[in-house]
């Protein structure tokens, strides 16, 4: 799980409902303030952020602020089930920031695993672990209908050089696909800078 690299710059590709999104990424995780600071930089747009505040992860709030998310929500506005579920990514990505910030040792305190499955004490966290091929990948069953997971390729340095997060289905669309509700394909190629503050 520490291996997941979420402070550092990138490429990525970010998708919501119907809308895509291709951008520059740098971003940092700041464990003091509980603070996960994004910077997207997208074609003809410009420089945009985002910030998730995971402090109240005990109580399930997570708050989610900055241009590129209120760009998000504004765009799902005529589509009520797409903002939930943009909401809903951003909470579970706010979970694994938390669940990543305590370390090993808080893990085992706050978690009961098992069997490659461990269950938070108190919160809806339910990580099911799966390895394979050098890959990671956590998920985390919202219902029976749908799953977050965040999953790690290529491991090399110390960190995966891809981080894929998002909301999905378990079942296959009509054309025989499994597309994610929203998701963020990161591609980091440097581990570890600096970032946006808010």
């Amino acid at each position: 799980m520490q291996a997941v690299c979420l402070t550092g710059e990138g490429k990525g590709r970010i998708s919501a409902g119907v809308e895509r999104y291709m951008v520059d990424i740098e971003s940092r995780v700041d464990n003091k303030k509980s603070l996960w600071s994004v910077g997207v930089e997208i074609p003809a747009l410009g420089y945009e952020t985002l910030f998730i505040d995971w402090s109240e992860a005990q109580s399930s709030r997570m708050k989610a602020s900055g241009t590129f998310y209120a760009r998000l929500a504004h765009q799902l506005n005529g589509s009520p089930q797409k903002k939930i579920f943009l909401k809903k990514f951003l909470q579970e990505l706010g979970y694994f920031l938390y669940t990543q910030s305590l370390g090993v040792a808080g893990i085992e305190k706050e978690f009961v695993c098992q069997n490659k499955t461990c269950q938070h004490k108190s919160l809806p966290i339910k990580w099911k672990l799966s390895a394979r091929d050098g890959n990671f990948s956590l998920r985390n069953q919202l219902n029976n209908k749908f799953y977050f997971s965040i999953t790690g390729f290529g491991k090399k340095d110390g960190h995966y050089k891809r981080v894929k997060m998002g909301i999905w289905p378990f079942r296959n669309n009509a054309s025989g696909r499994r597309v994610p509700l929203v998701s963020l394909d990161y591609f980091v190629s440097e581990c570890g800078l600096g970032a946006p503050s808010k």
